[in-house]
C-alpha cells in the first residue's frame, strides 16, 4: 500500500510503521487492504499482511501462505493471523496452533501487551510452524485402472537370487528458497505425515471445542473493547477531577489569605478600641478625606449610593401599591413614580459625571 493506511485506525502511524517493518524483514509479505468479517458477521475494511512466510522444517525451507489482519485498535489489540492454504494444500488436522478454518491461536496473542507488535507475532509463527508445519500437500485421487497390466521390470529392485547389486537410490536435490511470492506450484508445504483420520465423535468434539474457543474469543474481544471505552471515560474524568482539585486549592489559598487579612484588621480594631475605651465614636468623623478633592469625591459617592437606595425603595413601594390598588390608583401611582424616578435619575447622572471628573483631576495631580 506504499505506507498508506485505512481510515478508522486509532494509531494509524504505528500501523504503517510496524507493517512496513514486517514487509522489510519478510519480503514475500505485502501490505494490502481487504474486508474482514468476524464470527458475528460484522465486516469492516482492514489492513493485512498477506503472502509467504518462509520456515525451515528438517533442514529444508518451505513457504507457508499466511494472512495477518491488523485490527483498528492495534497496537492495543493483537493482530488476527490466518493460514491460507492453496487449492493443492490442506490444513493439518489437529494442529496445535491452527484451526480447521485456518485461524491461528498463539499464547503470544492471548498475552498481548503494549510492548507486543506484529513483527513479534510473525517470529512466533515462524518458530511454531518450523516445529510443526500447518499445511500438507493434498493426496492425488486414486483411480482404479480398467485392466491391470503385467508389471514392468524395475532396475532398482534386486531379484532374490541375483548377484548384481542394485544401484543406489536417487536423492532429490534440496529445493532452492524463493526470494519473492511465487505461483501456487512453487509453494512447498512441509511433507508432514498425514495424521490418522478422526472418527465422527472426535471430529464433532473437535469442531465444538474450536467453535467454543472462537465464540469465547469474540466475547473477550467485545468485553475488552468495552473495558477500553470505560478506561477512556475514567481517564477523562480523572483529568477533570484533577483540574477541579487544582482550582479548589487555588481558591482555598485565596480564602486563607483573605481570612488572614480580616483577622489582622480585626486585631488592629480591637487594639484601637482597647486604647480608647471612653472615647465617643462619631460615625460622621470616622472617615476623613485627606484633601478637598477626596472629600468632594466621598460626598458624591455617598449621594450616588443614597439615590440608588431610594430608587430601589421606590420600586418596591410601587410594586406593593400596584398589587393592592385598582386600575385608577395604579395609573396615578405610576405617573408619580415615573416623575420621581426621572428626577432622581438626573441627579444620579450628574453625580456620576462629577465623580469621573474628580477622579481624572486626582490622576492629573498624582493624588
Amino acid at each position: 500500500m506504499g505506507g498508506r493506511t485505512i481510515p478508522g485506525y486509532v494509531q494509524a502511524q504505528r500501523v504503517v510503521q510496524d507493517t512496513t517493518y514486517c514487509t522489510q524483514r519478510w519480503q514475500a509479505l505485502k501490505q494490502q487492504a481487504g474486508v474482514y468479517t468476524d464470527n458475528t458477521g460484522r465486516s469492516c475494511e482492514l489492513m493485512k499482511l498477506q503472502g509467504l512466510l518462509p520456515i525451515v522444517f528438517k533442514g529444508v525451507q518451505y513457504n507457508i501462505p499466511v494472512c495477518v489482519w491488523i485490527p483498528q485498535q492495534y497496537p492495543t489489540a493483537p493482530p488476527i493471523p490466518y493460514v491460507q492454504p492453496t487449492p493443492d494444500m490442506d490444513v493439518v488436522r489437529g494442529h496445535q496452533h491452527v484451526g480447521a478454518d485456518g485461524m491461528c491461536y498463539f499464547p503470544y496473542c492471548n498475552q498481548w501487551t503494549v510492548h507486543s507488535n506484529a513483527s513479534g507475532l510473525l517470529d512466533v509463527m515462524v518458530q511454531a510452524f518450523s516445529a510443526q508445519p500447518p499445511v500438507t500437500a493434498k493426496a492425488p485421487p486414486v483411480r482404479a485402472p480398467a485392466s491391470v497390466p503385467a508389471p514392468a521390470p524395475n532396475p532398482y529392485l534386486r531379484p532374490v537370487n541375483a548377484s548384481v547389486p542394485a544401484p543406489a537410490p536417487v536423492t532429490a536435490p534440496r529445493p532452492v528458497p524463493a526470494p519473492a511470492p511465487a505461483p501456487p506450484p512453487d509453494y512447498r508445504p512441509a511433507p508432514a505425515p498425514a495424521p490418522a483420520p478422526m472418527s465422527d465423535p472426535e471430529r464433532f468434539v473437535t469442531e465444538a471445542i474450536v467453535k467454543g474457543l472462537n465464540d469465547r474469543r469474540t466475547d473477550l474481544n467485545t468485553e475488552y473493547e468495552e473495558l477500553l471505552d470505560d478506561q477512556q471515560r475514567l481517564d477523562a474524568g480523572r483529568v477533570q477531577l484533577t483540574e477541579g482539585l487544582q482550582r479548589l486549592e487555588e481558591e482555598k489559598r485565596g480564602l486563607e489569605m483573605y481570612l488572614g487579612d480580616v483577622k489582622e484588621q480585626s486585631a488592629e480594631l480591637q487594639a484601637w478600641l482597647a486604647a480608647h475605651p471612653e472615647t465617643e465614636i462619631n460615625p460622621d468623623t470616622i472617615v476623613r478625606a485627606a484633601d478637598p478633592l477626596s472629600e468632594q469625591l466621598l460626598e458624591e459617592t455617598a449621594r450616588d449610593q443614597a439615590i440608588e437606595d431610594t430608587l430601589y425603595a421606590l420600586a418596591r413601594a410601587f410594586q406593593d401599591m400596584a398589587s393592592d390598588s385598582d386600575q385608577a390608583a395604579q395609573e396615578a401611582g405610576l405617573s408619580s413614580y415615573l416623575k420621581e424616578v426621572n428626577r432622581l435619575s438626573v441627579q444620579q447622572f450628574r453625580s456620576k459625571v462629577l465623580q469621573q471628573k474628580i477622579r481624572a483631576r486626582r490622576a492629573d495631580l498624582g493624588v
